[in-house]
């Protein structure tokens, strides 16, 4: 799967990072450092297995969200909730953007794809 290599969000370019492996959190998907202007996406779960691919998009759409939000200084996504409003409102733009034919809809886990050459 391809990310951008670069996004630009509120007058500053973004380095994304994909994939990346968090070395000191494997249960981390993704982190946006506003101070490198850097976002990481690993393709990986806690257990080292492949994310499938609609799971690493919402965690991008996810981590543009607290870039944005770092970038606008309404800090919408800060205090109590502030993850789990972030997450909702990340799904619910996958969702849309599927619903509405802006992305492909991705539905299969690379695990569970079968070799149908043999």
């Amino acid at each position: 799967m391809k990310l951008p290599e670069k996004i630009k969000v509120g007058g500053h370019w973004i380095e994304i990072k994909y994939p990346h492996i968090f070395q000191e959190r494997h249960d981390r998907w993704g982190q946006c450092d506003d101070a490198k202007k850097v976002i990481y996406i690993t393709n990986k779960d806690q257990n080292g297995e492949d994310r499938n691919e609609s799971a690493v998009i919402v965690t991008f759409i996810h981590e543009v969200l607290h870039a944005l939000d770092n970038h606008s200084g309404h800090e919408i996504f800060m205090g109590e909730n502030g993850e789990k409003k972030i997450e909702g409102l990340s799904e619910a733009i996958y969702m849309f953007l599927v619903d509405n034919g802006y992305l492909k809809p991705i539905t299969r886990n690379p695990k569970e794809v079968q070799d149908v050459s043999k």
